[in-house]
């Protein structure tokens, strides 16, 4: 599957993602605790073209035998029931949507997704992501961009009662209609159309910025290095829209402070624990860079104001933001081996 687009929302939980991908949903790469599918008039037949038919060719699960057997049964108030998927399969569990006679409307339709996973939640079923395609809009005919406005709507809604949800997977087979929810995506967060340019000044920082990635990679770890490399891939590629390099500059900072401060003080507020550096020997301009990224990838996530100065970010905007990563990368791996060499020499007098 192809990543298409990245919206973080903020949460007092820390910050979730909902991650559009164009793809086959029943052949995810990764292990999904709830799957959400949408039926016609409770019609569960797995019927070619449909979620529901590739989940019984491609994955062996049938829809209408788990209609069968509900872990949870809300059709009545909720129009939709809930389901435990046998041990071995990718999918957890089935939320099934029932669009009767095509009478819910989308923002219902989604409302009742939204209840049904906090309910689970408050059962005490752990519920980190959720995957689900463009509901209804197969032979049911809602407007998929109507459904990612309501989507997106929804999780800043919802977005502070699930402590566990970390990810929602919104996925489309149809390459046209990802491009669709794409720029719907977009326009919903005001988001405008900047990538990363090509010319003497940013060909030579991404070159610098290279040196500082294989620099910092060697020292991260797993975690670490995993954020590295997806920045060195946003970097490198032409493709890259600010907005993605903001939040992953964000994400890089926020792993800065979780090796430099003691645990005790990390804080899901990212701006409270950058003021606690200076506490930690830590250079009040070197904070103040972190900050940069903070806001940067803020801007990315938010909607756009009205009425400011200027209205948006712009190239001049990416070039210092660039800078700002580098100089960090630079600062970190300093930090790091210091904090090593240290250990070392500490480990060497015992």
């Amino acid at each position: 599957m192809r990543r298409v687009n990245l919206v973080e929302i903020e949460t007092r939980w820390g910050y979730r993602t909902v991650e559009l991908y164009c793809g086959d949903l029943t052949k995810i790469d990764v292990a999904v605790d709830v799957l959400a599918v949408s039926s016609y008039a409770r019609n569960y037949a797995p019927v070619p073209g449909t979620l529901i038919g590739a989940l019984h060719s491609n994955c062996n699960i049938s829809v209408l035998e788990l209609s069968k057997s509900c872990e949870y049964d809300f059709r009545e108030s909720l129009g939709c029931w809930i389901v435990r998927v046998n041990s071995g399969a990718k999918f957890k569990r089935i939320v099934c949507v029932d669009i009767v006679g095509g009478r819910l409307q989308v923002n219902e339709l989604v409302e009742n997704l939204f209840v049904a996973l906090s309910i689970l939640e408050m059962k005490g079923v752990a519920i980190s992501n959720v995957a689900l395609p463009v509901l209804g809009a197969g032979n049911q005919s809602l407007d998929p961009e109507e459904m990612i406005k309501v989507l997106l709507s929804t999780m800043q809604k919802h977005r502070d009662q699930f402590r566990e949800l970390n990810q929602v997977l919104f996925v489309d087979i149809n390459e046209d209609r990802a491009a669709r929810l794409d720029r719907a995506i977009n326009e919903q967060l005001g988001r405008i159309k900047l990538v990363l340019p090509r010319g003497q000044v940013f060909d030579g920082l991404r070159k610098d910025l290279g040196k500082s990635l294989d620099a910092a990679e060697a020292l991260a770890g797993v975690q670490g290095g995993s954020l590295f490399s997806d920045l060195r891939r946003l970097v490198n590629s032409d493709q890259s829209r600010w907005f993605e390099i903001g939040m992953v500059s964000r994400r890089m900072v926020e792993f800065m402070v979780k090796t430099i401060l003691p645990p005790k003080e990390v804080g899901r507020d990212l701006e409270k624990s950058l003021e606690r550096l200076p506490q930690h020997g830590i250079a009040n301009w070197i904070t103040s860079y972190m900050h940069v990224l903070r806001i940067f990838g803020n801007e990315s996530v938010h909607h756009r104001e009205t009425g400011r100065q200027p209205a948006s970010i712009s190239q001049t905007d990416i070039a210092l933001s660039l800078f700002c990563v580098q100089r960090l990368l630079d600062f970190w791996v300093e930090f790091e081996r210091t904090k090593r060499e240290k250990a070392e020499r500490e480990k060497a007098k015992h």
